[in-house]
């Protein structure tokens, strides 16, 4: 068969036409994908302060002395007593000398002023009877004052000996447990000195150390949570009852105080961990199964004004149990885009399926 030249043009065209139209019906037939979005928004994480702290007394008294003497009993540390029982037990051997010297004057002082006060009787009869002077019965009612007197001084003494006597039997003013003990048997002792530390076990607190930059941030009735890692309880809800304004005796940190329930399991000295929640510090918080990671980089789908998927680069910053912290890189109420139809793409039509609750 013969083709004119005519014929292959025509022929030409045709072919080229029906190319031309299924590439057309090619580009009308490009898949939209659809998705499921999500917008971003403020979160509040649950974040807290952590310190840490130990168990104390309310109740906490140091016992100390005011003679000067030689310790001739005192309990050890952890003992447990009773109020009333005796505690600290000092030899004064100047004190005893002292005592037994001021008695044995006191009997010479009684017996002058026994004898003054015959003397005075006698001459006071015989003043009557005209037989003694004005001058001797004024002499012997002097002496008679300056021998009572005398006695009365002896006496007080006596009584002030005695009062500083019994520092050197000391007694426990509450139920509780020794605590610390600063001297042991045959020690010397001086007066203020502390020798034990009694604490009592019905109420107890919770002393936690905190740093000067942060002392600010705590205010008394703040809740706290407790946690004690010895005993494996469950943590504890209390609040701050108060702040000791200085760091005198905490070095370098601040103390602030927590009441603690009554529990037999709580003992001073224990170690405890405490969790004080910060205030309002809403963040952008996105779920972890929307981020995209290539090496490094970290990225979320979002859609663009045109329609399409576009992969964008994010810079995270902590992680909460509820999500990942957003630094940069996504502005409040923006589309994120959370599942798609197949595998995620970039540059691709979407169409948005239904809106997933952030």
């Amino acid at each position: 068969m013969k083709y004119t030249i005519s014929s292959i043009t025509l022929i030409l065209l045709v072919v080229f036409g029906l190319t031309s139209c299924t590439k057309q019906q090619e580009k009308k037939v490009e898949k939209i994908y659809e998705v499921e979005i999500m917008e971003a928004a403020y979160s509040n994480p649950q974040e807290s302060s952590r310190y840490s702290g130990k168990v104390s007394s309310i109740n906490k008294t140091l016992l100390s002395t005011k003679v000067m003497g030689q310790i001739e009993y005192i309990p050890e540390s952890g003992t447990r007593v009773k109020k009333g029982d005796v505690l600290i037990r000092i030899r004064s051997e100047e004190l005893s000398s002292q005592l037994i010297s001021t008695k044995a004057l006191l009997e010479r002082a009684s017996a002058t002023q026994s004898n003054t006060l015959k003397n005075y009787d006698r001459i006071s009869r015989l003043y009557e009877k005209g037989s003694a002077t004005q001058r001797e019965l004024d002499d012997i009612s002097t002496q008679l004052k300056v021998d009572e007197a005398q006695v009365v001084s002896v006496k007080q003494s006596i009584r002030e000996l005695n009062e500083m006597m019994s520092y050197s039997r000391i007694t426990a003013p509450i139920d509780g447990y020794i605590s610390e003990k600063f001297a042991n048997i045959s020690d010397m002792t001086n007066p203020g000195q502390p020798l034990l530390a009694l604490e009592s076990m019905e109420k107890m607190e919770i002393q936690i150390r905190v740093p000067e930059f942060e002392i600010g941030q705590l205010t008394v009735g703040m809740p706290i949570k407790v946690e004690f890692p010895s005993l494996g309880e469950k943590p504890i809800q209390t609040t701050i009852s108060r702040i000791v304004q200085s760091t005198e005796f905490s070095g370098s940190q601040f103390i602030a105080m927590a009441g603690l329930p009554a529990n037999n399991s709580f003992k001073p000295g224990m170690f405890a961990r405490i969790s004080i929640p910060k205030g309002n510090n809403e963040k952008i918080i996105i779920p972890r199964e929307v981020i995209h990671s290539r090496g490094q980089l970290q990225g979320i789908y979002t859609i663009n004004q045109q329609g399409e998927s576009m992969l964008r680069w994010i810079r995270l910053g902590k992680t909460y149990p509820n999500g990942v912290e957003v630094l940069s890189g996504l502005s409040l109420g923006e589309q994120i885009i959370v599942t798609f139809d197949g595998k995620p793409k970039n540059g691709v039509k979407v169409e948005i399926k239904n809106k997933k609750a952030s």
